[in-house]
């Protein structure tokens, strides 16, 4: 009876010690090829619910971890997971974990304007070009360089080119280039202004 009591006395003082042993993790996360920190990476213990997220100089801390080995995972936008195992234990420990960038790199975005409105830059070439019997045999050989836009508030339209505009008069024979142009048009009051 003695020695079951003794047992009993063992595993109630022994027990806790045992579930409550807990050991400390900090470590950084750094890019494998220029050793720069990761800020704002995440870090977790694989098959548990612990995680933690780095500050700005890419460090993390696991302040209580159960005694055991893990697997320290860590993930960054851009990286490949980056995994290294560590056994926890009551003494704090120090870990490097090192993500490999994944090389895969958006091609070139181009941003361009919305297209014109085909019935904005008709508007704009009948009053650029004019409507005299001339004028109906010219053309603007390069109208994707304009961006021809309507403001209802102000009633004007405007029409700018990047670089040249040019113009062909095949009635007289002539190619007209415009570098520059600003065009406006305002509609109440029937004015028109341009310069380039």
């Amino acid at each position: 009876m003695n020695y079951v009591k003794i047992c009993f006395l063992f595993l109630w003082l022994g027990a806790p010690g045992a579930v409550w042993a807990q050991g400390k993790l900090t470590g950084v996360v750094q890019d494998s090829v220029t050793h720069e920190p990761l800020a704002f990476a995440s870090v977790f213990l694989a098959n548990t619910t612990l995680g933690a997220t780095t500050n700005e100089l890419g460090q993390f801390e696991f302040p209580r971890i159960p005694k055991g080995t893990y697997d320290v995972v860590g993930s960054y936008v851009g990286y490949r997971l980056g995994k290294q195992t560590f056994t926890a234990s009551a003494a704090a420990q120090q870990l490097t974990v090192h993500l490999a960038p994944t090389g895969n790199q958006l091609g070139e975005v181009v941003v361009e304007p919305a297209p014109n409105k085909p019935e904005e830059y008709q508007r704009f070439s009948e009053l650029l070009l004019g409507g005299s019997t001339f004028s109906a045999q010219c053309r603007i050989s390069n109208p994707e360089r304009v961006r021809v836009a309507y403001d209802d508030s102000t009633k004007e339209l405007t029409a700018r080119t990047k670089g040249f505009l040019q113009v062909d008069n095949e009635a007289l024979g002539y190619r007209l280039k415009y570098y520059g142009l600003y065009f406006a048009y305002n509609n109440t009051e029937h004015s028109i202004t341009y310069y380039g």
